[in-house]
């Protein structure tokens, strides 16, 4: 069954789908009408596109070369004027590359009532350089940026392949269309905040580690998921508030907020060389967080508990606050689990929270430090099925990752808390044991130790005892 399904996706590539051929002007090709370009293929036929204000779908009829100069695509849009659009960009993967990319659109004409629109591919001069006789364009979708704030956007499928043969005569070249199969994902993306970090140089400004990923579930016929290509901006910020004690946080002064930088990454990765891509060790625990907040010579103990290899593809399997997830993402994977699925999480990037604080009961000012994750998008996914790994675009709509709250409480896995006073003590001997060895001589070793820092604190606790009697004894003469 599996090798008939893989045959199946792979066979629905090669059928022919419908072939078009138009001339546009050579002179002022931007600015023609993109109905008239249409109108000069005589397959074209204008009332299969009519105005419809209930379907709020993007159509790609045709691609389109001009003289190995520059590529259009020629959308249909039903809703007319009423399209909300602050930017296009679409998905695609040439002749000329092995994985999908992002580019973007720029439209330069329309028809007076905004059905018919044509855009110019921003694809480079660079790529018309090794053009052969026959280019593909593979286009898994189109997505409308729906805000003119945010990085919002709106994915519409359009799982073509454009084969584009031809001449360049009176540029006339044929556009033959086939069905390119395509995963559609409805993906979750969210974040989980690790426990405190300190600089010793910061005390009192406790910093976050954020560990950022994405969820979503895959139809188990095609196969594990060994692979990925996402991209994502990330967007340094500085920023203040205001909190009257027992209220929300409000803005201090929003002229005050900086955005430091924004970068862009695009990761692909696939197991088959069996790397672990993200691999950090993060004080992450109920021991690290005593120290914190004790601020007790943390930087002399070891963590209590590491996060180490964490894997970019992982499935979930009954996912609880161990797994690294938060609230959120156990409800979607209980909603979204079926016998017919895995549900996969992709940790894909770390980033850091700083949150420092200065004044007094009931005002605080907080001063936040911050990497925000938004416009995050899956291109492609890799599959391995009976030994064949092969690779299909993705149709998503993108997503952010913005800190709801200012404040974040971190999340400590497998710990119950601070329940136990003592437990940072408990996991401090069961870390040493781990590093030193189950033997009698680990065993010795770290009882020195701990009956050392024990009996420190306690001669520590003497002094102060000590010092303060003499200032009572001082006082009371």
């Amino acid at each position: 069954m599996k090798k008939f399904i893989l045959s199946a996706i792979l066979c629905l590539l090669l059928i022919p789908f419908f072939g078009v051929s138009f001339q546009a002007s050579a002179l002022n090709i931007d600015s023609t009408d993109p109905l008239e370009d249409l109108k000069t293929d005589s397959t074209f036929d204008v009332s299969d596109y009519p105005l419809n204000p209930s379907d709020n779908n993007l159509y790609v009829i045709t691609l389109y070369e001009w003289e190995y100069q520059a590529i259009y695509i020629y959308v249909y849009n039903p809703l007319g004027s009423s399209l909300v659009s602050y930017g296009m960009r679409m998905t695609m993967k040439t002749h000329l590359n092995d994985s999908y990319s992002r580019y973007n659109l720029e439209r330069t004409s329309r028809t007076a009532d905004n059905v018919f629109i044509k855009y110019k591919v921003s694809i480079g001069s660079t790529h018309f350089q090794e053009l052969k006789a026959k280019r593909t364009y593979e286009i898994t979708e189109i997505e409308n940026k729906i805000s003119a704030t945010t990085a919002n956007y709106k994915a519409h499928r359009v799982g073509k392949i454009f084969t584009v043969t031809g001449a360049e005569a009176n540029n006339n070249f044929l556009t033959t269309v086939k069905d390119l199969e395509v995963v559609v994902l409805d993906p979750h993306y969210d974040s989980y905040t690790t426990a405190i970090q300190n600089e010793f140089t910061e005390l009192n400004k406790p910093s976050f580690t954020v560990v950022n990923y994405v969820a979503f579930p895959i139809q188990k016929n095609y196969g594990d998921l060994v692979g990925i290509n996402i991209i994502w901006d990330e967007n340094h910020w500085n920023k203040y508030r205001l909190q009257i004690y027992g209220d929300t946080y409000e803005e201090y002064d929003p002229e005050l907020d900086t955005l430091i930088s924004t970068d862009q990454y695009n990761w692909t990765y696939t197991d088959k060389d069996k790397k672990d891509i993200l691999s950090y060790t993060d004080m992450n625990g109920t021991l690290s967080a005593w120290l914190n907040y004790l601020n007790f010579f943390y930087w002399f103990f070891p963590s209590a508990t590491s996060i180490n290899d964490l894997k970019v593809i992982e499935k979930l399997e009954n996912p609880t606050s161990d797994n690294l997830v938060v609230d959120e993402t156990i409800a979607y994977y209980n909603a979204n689990k079926t016998e017919d699925n895995d549900i996969y999480i992709i940790r894909f990037a770390l980033t850091n929270f700083k949150r420092w604080v200065t004044g007094q009961s009931p005002l605080y000012y907080y001063y936040f430090d911050y990497v925000e994750i938004n416009d995050i998008d899956i291109l492609e996914l890799t599959f391995s099925l009976d030994g064949t790994t092969y690779t299909l675009g993705v149709v998503a709509d993108p997503g952010d990752i913005i800190p709801e709250d200012p404040n974040p409480t971190p999340v400590l896995p497998g710990t119950p808390g601070f329940a136990n006073p003592f437990q940072w003590l408990i996991d401090f001997f069961n870390n040493l044991l781990a590093k030193l060895g189950s033997t009698l001589g680990g065993v010795v070793i770290a009882a020195v130790v701990i009956a050392s820092v024990v009996g420190v604190g306690f001669a520590l606790y003497g002094i102060f005892k000590l010092i303060g009697a003499i200032r009572d004894a001082f006082r009371k003469k």
